[in-house]
């Protein structure tokens, strides 16, 4: 596996280094880079959380986009990209809306504000928490870029998203999570006993082995390829956000996000086809002045005027899907 050199490698980590967090032999970790073994499912689900990226990514399955990472900060060493901070869009009176980013994002969508043309002009990013963003610059109030060592914009600092955001295979986690049979209050009821960490960094109330076997009834939902670290970091985050409450769940993973000039807002699931020709558009240059944007439900086809939109916030992996479910040409 090429890849898992490149992530190993860019992140200053030794074969040992990643075989003591697998709880494997840095004989295996060579086999595997040497293209002499294939890691399981389960350690690839580790390796994802590791190194912040996707199985996908690991396997070479995506559609072409350089994958960052989630988890650490930029390297001096290798091409990775880290988490930099937050790129804000302020759209007319309403409070801005804050996307975590590498530094190769903020460096992309600098250089591309130095050439806006016109009215027209659309730019695209990808962001650290499952969110493809396209606005139109000129239709904006207001572009932050905060470098994570700046201080907050006071009076304009209202996050929705994971700080640095969490990595790709966790949020394709929580959708298998979701479909598991648990129910809400049982969710809320294990979250108690999730303990919590002292000031010395010691584990304090809840309770351990309550909030253990609970995710443990969790593992169906991998078909038994999940370790428990996975399974326990998965679900903490998934209790955390509280995914379980079903309107929270689908807003988060899978709402597009149309933004107007007037701050107003539509928010609805689209067909996953719409998402990849918006964004194929986007990279042509192309981009319509009427723009279907149907409903997964098929209950509403609408179309928009984009000489009214500012931005679209969409859910990263519902486009990644996308694209990579559309037929080849070949």
């Amino acid at each position: 596996m090429q890849r898992l050199k490149e992530l190993r490698e860019s992140g200053n980590y030794s074969q040992q280094d990643i075989a003591a967090m697998l709880k494997t032999t840095q004989q295996t970790i060579a086999r595997w880079e040497g293209g002499k073994a294939e890691p399981g499912l389960k350690a690839l689900r580790d390796l994802a959380l590791i190194f912040g990226t996707s199985v996908d990514d690991l396997l070479g399955l995506g559609t072409g986009r350089k994958i960052a990472s989630t988890t650490h900060h930029i390297f001096a060493k290798g091409e990775r990209d880290g988490f930099w901070g937050h790129i804000g869009l302020r759209i007319d009176d309403r409070p801005s809306m804050w996307f975590p980013v590498t530094a190769g994002t903020a460096q992309e969508v600098t250089s591309a504000l130095m050439n806006v043309e016109g009215a027209d002009t659309w730019i695209g990013f990808e962001t650290l928490a499952n969110r493809f963003v396209a606005f139109r610059p000129t239709a904006l109030r207001k572009l932050w870029l905060l470098d994570d060592n700046c201080d907050q914009i006071e009076g304009d600092w209202e996050l929705d998203l994971p700080y640095q955001g969490l990595p790709l295979e966790m949020y394709r986690a929580f959708d298998r999570l979701y479909d598991q049979p648990v129910g809400e209050e049982a969710w809320k009821e294990a979250s108690a006993a999730i303990p919590k960490e002292g000031p010395r960094g010691e584990a304090v109330e809840g309770d351990l082995e309550k909030w253990r076997a609970f995710v443990s009834r969790l593992a169906q939902a991998f078909d038994g390829e999940a370790s428990e670290s996975f399974l326990l970091s998965v679900a903490e985050t998934y209790a955390d956000e509280r995914l379980y409450e079903e309107d929270r769940h689908f807003r988060y993973m899978h709402h597009t996000k149309v933004c107007f000039t007037d701050g107003a807002v539509d928010e609805f699931w689209v067909e996953p086809s719409d998402l990849s020709n918006f964004a194929l558009e986007l990279d042509l240059e192309a981009v319509p002045k009427m723009l279907r944007l149907a409903h997964l439900d098929l209950s509403a086809e609408p179309y928009y005027s984009t000489d009214r939109i500012a931005a679209i916030v969409m859910p990263l992996i519902d486009l990644m899907d996308a694209q990579r479910d559309e037929p080849s040409d070949d």
